[in-house]
């Protein structure tokens, strides 16, 4: 099976402003002795707030810069905001960099280290992502939406992951409000060959959510091993509905159709497919046969 790849693309760049589309004004304790000192700094970061919720990020990323040349003493939260600001505009290696910067001065910092694991993660480093979301669940072992990136992670792969598995059951139990958790659950489940359950978390996200093409594309999945391929197809078309940049997408649904005895409504599927990802093999196989 040719599978959406996790935090590369649309699903999880949305998801990452869904969450976190402003920079957090996370100000650690401030250490400045000047009391108007202080209130300049929180009024710039008020600024930088107000300029993002305006669209205006290079205002933004330069009056950070400002800032940090001004107050050097709260480099960490400067940095922070800086990291933020870069993961807001893709740019993962800025990100990685000002958040390294922030967790050298705050190391005991969970946000930090969350939004560390997120850019290591966007920037294709999935391995780094783990183990600094390790760090962060050791100081904050009770908090939800770490254990659900976390969790996210570990199962991003084709492999079992139970220990994936066991951190999204968790977080689910201690928070069902995050956003998300759910389809994060099923994957996990569907990855751990617990397909019943697969089945039940997903149309839980997709009763929530029905534009999740992720969530829409796994169902079709389960149906097609189920061999229930009228469910699959339209599983397979509400996925492209949502998400049409996706050739998994095009290819389950060919797959649907060609099982149904279409072949000439799979072909021009199966041929986008390949358009977006030439390396399916899946989809080679079916369109010759087509």
């Amino acid at each position: 099976m040719k599978e959406p790849t996790p935090g590369t693309g649309c699903r999880s760049v949305r998801r990452l402003q869904r969450l976190f589309c402003r920079t957090l004004l996370f100000v650690f304790p401030l250490t400045l002795s000047a009391s108007s000192a202080q209130t300049d700094l929180r009024s710039d970061l008020e600024r930088v707030q107000s300029l993002e919720d305006q669209g205006n990020l290079d205002g933004a990323a330069d009056l950070l810069a400002k800032a940090l040349r001004e107050h050097p003493a709260n480099r960490a939260t400067i940095n922070f905001n800086l990291g933020t600001l870069a993961l807001r505009r893709h740019d993962w290696l800025a990100a990685i960099g000002f958040l390294q910067k922030s967790g050298q001065d705050a190391p005991r910092s969970v946000k930090t280290l969350f939004y560390l694991g997120q850019a290591y993660y966007q920037n294709g480093e999935t391995a780094l992502a783990v183990t600094t979301l390790d760090r962060a669940v050791q100081l904050a072992p009770s908090n939800a939406a770490i254990l659900q990136k976390r969790g996210e992670y570990i199962c991003a792969g084709d492999a079992v992951c139970p220990k994936g598995l066991e951190d999204s059951l968790r977080a689910r139990n201690l928070d069902p409000t995050l956003d998300q958790i759910d389809y994060d659950l099923g994957v996990a489940e569907y990855k751990n060959h617990r397909f019943d359950a697969a089945k039940l978390s997903l149309q839980t996200e997709t009763g929530r959510n029905p534009e999740n093409a992720a969530a829409q594309f796994y169902l079709g999945e389960i149906c097609a091993q189920n061999n229930q391929w009228q469910e699959a197809q339209q599983h397979y078309e509400r996925s492209i509905q949502s998400d049409a940049t996706r050739g998994a997408y095009y290819s389950g649904l060919g797959r649907a159709l060609m099982a149904l005895d279409k072949p000439d409504t799979a072909l021009p599927n199966l041929e986008r497919a390949l358009e977006l990802d030439f390396s399916n093999v899946g989809a080679h196989f079916k369109l010759a046969q087509a």
